[in-house]
């Protein structure tokens, strides 16, 4: 058995990979909002890949156990066109047309 030590760490001086950034910026949107039950998008110009990230948090607590934890997930997620309509597609005219309508 290796001795070890937790050490706590504040979030928002979490550095190192680029999920920690994703974590301290989600973090720190969702302190300013509140801890929303709603989904929060973590922009693209916020890190240095090029995906956006969906972030969610709850609250964990253990009442008997003096334990209150705010769990954040970060999913990452990319923007795609297939839900889209555009100029050229066979759709398009009969779409225009019906919401015309």
């Amino acid at each position: 058995n290796l001795p070890c030590e937790p050490q706590r760490i504040p979030l928002a001086d979490l550095v190192g990979t680029l999920y920690d950034e994703v974590l301290v910026h989600a973090f720190l949107h969702h302190k300013e909002a509140g801890y929303p039950k709603e989904l929060i998008k973590i922009e693209q110009d916020e890190l240095m890949d090029r995906k956006f990230y969906l972030t969610q948090s709850s609250l964990y607590e253990q009442p008997g156990a003096n334990l209150r934890w705010r769990v954040i997930v970060a999913m990452p997620s990319s923007q795609g066109n297939a839900d889209t309509i555009e100029p050229g597609d066979p759709l398009f005219g009969p779409i225009i047309a019906i919401g015309t309508i």
